[in-house]
C-alpha cells in the first residue's frame, strides 16, 4: 500500500486529528494521533502490517514484540503474516497465575524486533527492550508507524536501539498538505509545534559509571517518577507485604535490614525482596550492605 494512501486513510478515519489537544506532558498540541482506532478496520490494519513488514530485515528475526497496548494488534498481524512467533511484555507482572511479565515462548539469545505505533521520547520502547534483554532476548531494532520527532530516535540510539519508521510526523503532514486535506495554516502551526515544543527530559547527558545507574534511569523514564521510599520496618512479613503493594509505583526502595527482628532469616527476606524487584521493576538500596553477603 502506498504511503500517501495510508496517510490519507489515517486522516479520513480520524487517526490524525487537528485542533487543540492537551498531551500527557501538559503541552497543548495542534495535532493528535490515535492509532488505536485501527482495530475497527481489520483490512486496513492488515495493509499497515504489510507496510511495516517491508521495513523488517530480510532475515535473522526470531520474535516480534508489540509495545502495550496500542501496538499489540499490529504486532499480531505481522506475526501471523510472516509466521514469526510473538512475545508480549506486560506493563507489570500479574499478581496471580504464572505471574509472568513476558508472555510467550522464547529461548535465550533469540533476536526480537519491537513494534510500536507512535514514539515521542522513546521511553516505552526502551522499557520493553529492557524487559526483553533482562530475559535473555536480544533486541536492537524497533519498527515504528509514526515518529513524532521529539527526541525518541536519538534517545533510543543511546540505548543501542535502531529505529525505522513508516512516517515521521513531518512526512505525514507534507502528504496531507499536498493532497489538500489540511490548510497551509494547519501545516505551518503543526510544524512550528514540532520544532519549538520542549523535548522530553531524557538525562542522556549523564555519564553512567555502572549498570545500576543505567537501569535506574530507564526505570525513571518508564514510570515517569523519581520516587524512592525508605522502608524502616521491623517486621519482615510487613516489609514484604508493603513492598509488594507499592512496588509498581516506586523507582527504588531503601532498606536497613540490620534493624529487622533478630529471629529473621536475612537470606529469605533478601530473596523475597529481589523477586519483588523483578516483578515490579524497582531498585533495592541497602545501607547496611547485607545484600553483598548474599548476592
Amino acid at each position: 500500500m502506498e504511503r500517501s494512501r495510508i496517510a490519507l486513510t489515517f486522516y479520513d478515519m480520524g487517526v490524525v486529528k487537528f485542533g487543540k489537544y492537551q498531551l500527557k506532558s501538559g503541552l497543548i498540541s495542534p495535532i493528535y494521533i490515535d492509532l488505536r482506532i485501527l482495530i475497527s478496520s481489520p483490512k486496513f490494519m492488515d495493509e499497515i502490517a504489510q507496510s511495516l513488514i517491508a521495513l523488517l530485515p530480510n532475515n535473522g528475526i526470531d520474535l516480534i514484540c508489540g509495545v502495550p497496548y496500542a501496538a499489540l494488534p499490529i504486532a499480531a498481524c505481522i506475526s501471523v503474516q510472516k509466521n514469526i512467533p510473538m512475545v508480549m511484555c506486560r506493563k507489570e507482572a500479574k499478581s496471580y497465575g504464572t505471574k509472568q511479565i513476558i508472555e510467550g515462548i522464547w529461548k535465550n539469545g533469540q533476536n526480537c524486533v519491537i513494534i510500536e505505533d507512535v514514539i515521542t521520547s522513546g521511553s516505552s520502547v526502551c522499557s520493553v527492550a529492557q524487559l526483553l534483554r533482562q530475559s535473555g532476548i536480544y533486541t536492537e531494532h524497533a519498527i515504528i508507524i509514526i515518529d513524532r520527532e521529539q527526541g525518541g530516535p536519538a534517545y533510543l540510539k543511546d540505548q543501542n536501539i535502531r529505529i525505522t519508521s513508516l512516517f515521521t510526523l513531518t512526512e505525514l503532514l507534507e502528504i496531507l498538505h499536498q493532497e489538500n486535506r489540511i490548510t497551509k495554516e494547519q501545516f505551518d502551526e503543526t510544524i512550528l509545534f514540532i520544532h519549538s515544543s520542549p523535548k522530553p527530559e531524557i538525562p542522556s547527558e549523564l555519564k553512567f559509571t555502572c549498570s545500576q545507574l543505567d537501569r535506574l534511569n530507564q526505570i525513571i523514564q518508564s514510570k515517569q517518577s523519581r520516587l524512592c521510599v525508605a522502608m524502616d520496618i521491623l517486621d519482615p512479613i510487613k516489609l514484604l507485604q508493603l513492598t509488594d503493594e507499592i512496588g509498581s509505583e516506586v523507582c527504588a526502595i531503601k532498606l536497613h535490614l540490620d534493624i529487622l527482628l533478630s529471629n529473621t532469616n536475612p537470606e529469605m527476606i533478601i530473596k523475597g525482596l529481589c523477586n519483588l524487584s523483578v516483578k515490579h521493576g524497582f531498585l533495592i538500596i541497602e545501607d547496611s550492605l547485607l545484600l553483598n553477603s548474599f548476592a
